[in-house]
């Protein structure tokens, strides 16, 4: 398994290795970082021989994750804390297709960072694809999925371990910029306040 694990890990890093160190190409208050995520999945009602949907949780932060590079313009120190919080449909142990949220807190040179997003993945077999949104930044990976409780034979496999390898990028500066001109002026709201007379106007 560790030889699974190895080869896994070599091809998903491969890419990005050939396209250059993370960070280097990043905007000033960016990200462009390439994480790598292990967490131990309880899956419920769990992968059987037939499809079917339920839930994919970590029960919090409880995985792992180490990223190189930098996320909203900070540089990552160190490893950090992961969860996720999943539904899964038309699913077996052959195949997967799931979405849901997920958090993460990693160290860096401002102090801890805590962001949050969303994702979608397709699995066939032990190892899937990925794609991830949150705040300033878009991401694309590939995981493995190693199950460790039931045999998808006799009983349902409710329980594995995920190992996943994202390279996320994108400029934070521009997606503050983007919600901060999305609200409304001063002088939009005294408008639409005078037209509908429905509140005191300031």
């Amino acid at each position: 398994m560790k030889l699974w694990i190895a080869g896994f890990l070599a091809a998903a890093l491969l890419p990005v290795l050939l396209a250059g160190p993370a960070g280097a190409q990043g905007a000033p208050g960016g990200t462009n970082a390439v994480c790598t995520i292990m967490f131990y999945g309880i899956l419920s009602p769990g992968f059987g021989l037939t499809p079917t949907e339920g839930t994919a949780v970590s029960a919090g932060e409880n995985g792992s994750v180490t990223c190189a590079g930098q996320i909203d313009g900070h540089t990552v120190t160190g490893p950090g804390s992961f969860g996720l919080d999943g539904h899964y449909t038309d699913s077996t142990c052959l195949t997967q297709h799931s979405s849901g949220t997920y958090t993460f807190t990693v160290p860096t040179d401002a102090g801890p960072l805590h962001k949050a997003g969303t994702f979608s993945e397709n699995r066939l077999g032990l190892s899937g694809s990925e794609e991830v949104t949150q705040p300033g930044a878009h991401g694309t990976g590939s995981y493995l999925a190693l199950p460790m409780r039931g045999d998808c034979v006799t009983a349902p496999v409710t329980g594995g371990t995920f190992i996943a390898v994202v390279s996320l990028s994108g400029d934070s500066t521009q997606a503050a910029a983007a919600v901060q001109a999305a609200r409304p002026s001063a002088t939009t709201v005294r408008s639409a306040c005078v037209k509908t007379r429905r509140h005191r106007c300031r």
